[in-house]
């Protein structure tokens, strides 16, 4: 099932595992380095983040699609100064931003049918506004409260690609948040 990891937990990357890391966000804010992949873009439906680098610098076949428009992007993140969050202040600075109450859905493509995956998803913002959302796969839902958070992720855990080799979720803002970002996945 699904779960919200704290900074204090120790991820542990087997060596016969890929780890994809993607910043999305604000030209605003200074790109991450290796083993982060940016992705500065306007969120629109079917951009496409593709040949995306894993923690060794080697390029996989993943790719994201964004099949829904965010509103935008914001750089309002509740950096730490120093990098003391769970991903460094780059990350946490900014991401995109979405204000309505329907799903923003994201497809990870280019996955292999007989694996099973883990989708991280962090969001971070310094203002002090209600900003929680539920991102949710199959039947996993799990709540990411992304107000002064640079410690927590959530994590949809063991999802199987379907037919295509693709796992869609959907990030649906709370009904009493003013809005949701996404920061990174």
């Amino acid at each position: 099932g699904g779960d919200v990891a704290d900074a204090g937990n120790l991820a542990v990357v087997r060596p016969s595992d890929r780890l994809i890391s993607l910043k999305c966000g604000s030209w605003c804010t200074a790109n991450a380095v290796a083993p982060w992949n940016n992705s500065i873009t306007w969120p629109t439906a079917n951009v496409v983040m593709t040949n995306l680098r894993d923690q060794n610098n080697v390029t996989s076949n993943f790719g994201v699609r964004l099949t829904t428009t965010w509103n935008g992007v914001y750089d309002n993140g509740m950096i730490t100064g120093g990098n003391r969050g769970i991903y460094p202040d780059e990350v946490i600075a900014g991401g995109y931003i979405s204000t309505v109450s329907t799903g923003r859905v994201i497809q990870i493509e280019g996955l292999e049918q007989t694996k099973r995956y883990n989708i991280g998803v962090f969001g971070s913002n310094h203002s002090g506004i209600n900003c929680a959302f539920t991102i949710s796969s199959a039947s996993q839902n799990v709540l990411v409260d992304a107000r002064y958070n640079t410690t927590k992720t959530g994590y949809l855990n063991g999802l199987a690609p379907n037919a295509q080799g693709v796992i869609q979720i959907t990030l649906t803002k709370q009904s009493n948040s003013d809005f949701m970002v996404l920061n990174a996945m």
